[in-house]
Formats: C-alpha cells, structure tokens, sequence
C-alpha cells in the first residue's frame, strides 16, 4: 500500500466517551516501510505509524492539483 518516495495524508483516530474523533495530519512522505511499521517525514519531522493500530484510521495517496 505505501510507495517509498510517495506522499499520503494521514488520519488517525482518538477514542472519547462521544464515539472518537478522526483527524487529519496533512501530508506526509513515506521514507521506510517494514510492515506494519511505517517511517514518514514532514519538513524534517519523522513520524512511525503501526499501521495495525486502531488509531490508525488511514491513509489516501495525496495528488496534488
């Protein structure tokens, strides 16, 4: 799913007593993946998601218009 290279927005998601919320952090790029570990990089800033987590909500491939 995730291309090394290749930018994505991420979701993740917080549990509450109302359901949860899901929130947006912007675009990321995927600098290393090792399943279900990903690396990602924003302006210098690294970011390791376990993509098998629930508050992983998910990723989109991001295209710019």
């Amino acid at each position: 799913m995730f291309d090394i290279g290749k930018t994505y927005s991420i979701d993740t998601w917080e549990g509450s007593e109302d359901g949860g919320l899901i929130t947006n952090h912007g675009v990321w790029v995927v600098k290393e993946v090792q399943l279900p570990l990903v690396k990602f990089d924003q302006d210098g800033e690294e970011w390791i998601i376990n993509t098998f987590s629930p508050a992983f909500a998910g990723a989109e491939p991001y295209i710019e218009d």
